[in-house]
């Protein structure tokens, strides 16, 4: 393997798929006045008002989302606020059916946002790799009833890491499921990037040979010094250094590569091996804008669900599953430049370096992670093992200067 580190198996593993902020936007609100001859030639004004029932501004799962924890929520966040109270909220008003015809029942639905949103959890864990769609009825703003784009979101959830084989499959075969980035104008490949690669079913560790089965080769065919890690389905090739825009990538996979079902070889389409030009990230003048972004334990909670911020859950054999510590210190962010990717209609690409450390707050100790063991771990230390990269997008359903855009992003903590 090329690179310092092995297949990673840290003991705690933790990540943040997705999160979402407003962009300060200066909104001219502009009126039209309209001379009217007539007595006293007096001026009438007219204004521009929306009379639309609303936008959906934001929504997780995301319309078309993969790879969806079973055990997701649901939110949903509008132009303008829901006409029924909490008290008013009924089940029937959001329906949850899976594409083999199975209807989930939703609880604990709430409203967030200053009623602008709606929030609720599905009452069983959903099946694995399965596709649903979420649409409503009855939910209405004083301007009428709210239509979600395409009449409902569908998303795909992820597939399980252990229990039934058939549950941990994504579709038939062993194959590449996707690859982050894809190169195109959402998930564009860039200078700063890392190599995140899903499978349909879980790699065996020890078929991943980083230089062998596994390569990112540079336009000399040699493999770019990275470091690489694995966990059930997904493998993330991290290249020690940026890479070069000039040079032509190619994503090497060999059918060495085994999926812990029955030690099935990986089946390689026709396109493979598969090659990319990442773009330069950089400004003009060849720098990205660099911003600290600190964390602090007086957070408040977060609008759309009531959970704190700055809260990563914690897994490991001691610990159990479950445990949230509450992370705290400051990180830098270097963001592409923005004026270069909107121009083009593409997301913005940001990266967190790799060796980000932050404090996290104590969790209890248990044996085998059941029983508790009468003491805590004192502050847990939260390292980014890769860095964590990521976009900032566009918003899908609204052109709304004032709506949230998504800012999503994927790193391998411990």
């Amino acid at each position: 393997m090329i690179g310092s580190s092995s297949p990673g198996k840290g003991p705690l593993h933790a990540s943040v798929s997705a999160m979402q902020f407003s962009r300060k936007a200066l909104i001219v609100m502009m009126t039209a006045s309209i001379g009217l001859a007539g007595c006293g030639g007096e001026k009438q004004t007219v204004d521009d008002v929306d009379n639309s029932p609303g936008e959906l501004y934001f929504s997780y799962p995301a319309a078309d989302q993969a790879a969806v924890p079973v055990t997701a929520p649901v939110f949903m966040r509008f132009t303008r606020a829901l006409s029924v109270d909490e008290s008013e909220l009924s089940p029937d008003m959001l329906h949850l059916e899976s594409d083999q015809g199975e209807v989930i029942a939703l609880t604990d639905l709430t409203t967030t946002s200053g009623q602008q949103g709606i929030a609720a959890r599905p009452a069983q864990p959903l099946k694995p790799g399965t596709r649903y769609t979420l649409t409503n009825s009855g939910l209405a703003t004083s301007m009428g009833d709210i239509e979600l784009p395409g009449g409902g979101l569908s998303f795909t959830t992820a597939p399980a890491t252990q229990g039934p084989l058939l549950d941990r499959t994504e579709g038939s075969g062993f194959r590449v499921a996707r690859f982050i980035p894809k190169g195109d104008d959402v998930y564009p490949a860039t200078d700063i990037s890392v190599l995140r690669i899903q499978f349909t079913e879980p790699v065996e560790e020890d078929s991943l040979r980083y230089g062998e089965t596994i390569s990112l080769l540079d336009g000399n065919n040699d493999p770019v010094p990275a470091e690489m890690y694995v966990q059930g389905h997904r493998v993330t090739v991290d290249p020690e250094g940026d890479l070069d825009p000039s040079q032509t990538y190619t994503i090497s996979l060999t059918d060495g590569i085994r999926s812990t079902i029955a030690d099935a070889p990986l089946e390689l389409p026709p396109e493979a091996p598969w090659t990319f030009t990442p773009l330069d990230s950089a400004s003009p003048n060849g720098v990205r804008e660099r911003m600290a972004q600190t964390a602090t334990t007086d957070t408040g909670k977060l609008a759309l669900s009531g959970e704190d911020y700055n809260s990563v859950s914690l897994s490991s054999l001691l610990l159990g599953s479950g445990n949230n510590t509450t992370a705290t210190g400051t990180v830098f962010a270097e963001l592409g430049f923005i004026p270069k990717f909107e121009n083009a209609g593409q997301s913005v690409p940001l990266r967190i370096d790799r060796g980000a450390l932050m404090t996290g707050s104590d969790v209890v100790v248990k044996v085998a992670g059941a029983l508790p063991a009468g003491f805590s771990s004192e502050a847990v230390e939260v390292r980014f093992l890769s860095d964590a990269n990521g976009f900032l997008m566009k918003n899908p359903h609204t052109d709304n200067e004032s709506a949230p855009v998504s800012w999503s992003f994927t790193s391998i903590w411990r």
